[in-house]
């Protein structure tokens, strides 16, 4: 699947002009076999994954960014197979168990966005020219807390 929006991204990069030429053979494979976005997913551009190797931005921001990403994804993950079981407990009323399995549903895919949003960013993708880093895949306090439906 994400080989396939990949391919369609490069056609239309192509098609509006953000791409000049076809890309050869290594750069097109390595775009779309990519480690850091082709297993878990983090849909990047073409160009995005240029700028990895044109300019590497390699810093202690990345480091904690990579951090904070997969602790944030393990917090997930120990949500969603432990702890909201024990918030809302298996005999608690009808209403309340539909919300807790909702929401272990939830914080398990919140955990594999954050593995991928690591996975992205231990690859390079986020890099800015400011020297910061800022991928974000999800961002579960919008979903969970909105201000409006906008947000969601």
């Amino acid at each position: 699947m994400l080989a396939v929006m990949k391919v369609i991204s490069i056609a239309f990069d192509l098609d509006s002009g953000v791409i000049k030429r076809l890309p050869n053979l290594w750069e097109y494979s390595g775009y779309v076999l990519c480690v850091g976005t082709s297993v878990f997913g983090a849909w990047c551009s073409f160009q995005d994954y240029l700028n990895i190797y044109i300019n590497p931005i390699w810093n202690i921001k990345w480091v904690i960014k990579a951090v904070q990403s997969l602790l944030l994804g393990l917090l997930s993950f120990t949500l969603s197979v432990c702890f909201v079981e024990w918030f809302i407990p298996p005999e608690s009323s009808e209403w309340w168990g539909m919300y807790r399995d909702a929401l272990q549903f939830r914080t398990s895919h919140y955990f594999v966005s954050y593995l991928s949003e690591t996975a992205a960013v231990l690859s390079g993708f986020g890099a800015q020219s400011n020297g910061q880093w800022h991928l974000n895949v999800s961002e579960p306090q919008h979903i969970e807390l909105p201000h409006s439906l906008v947000q969601v």
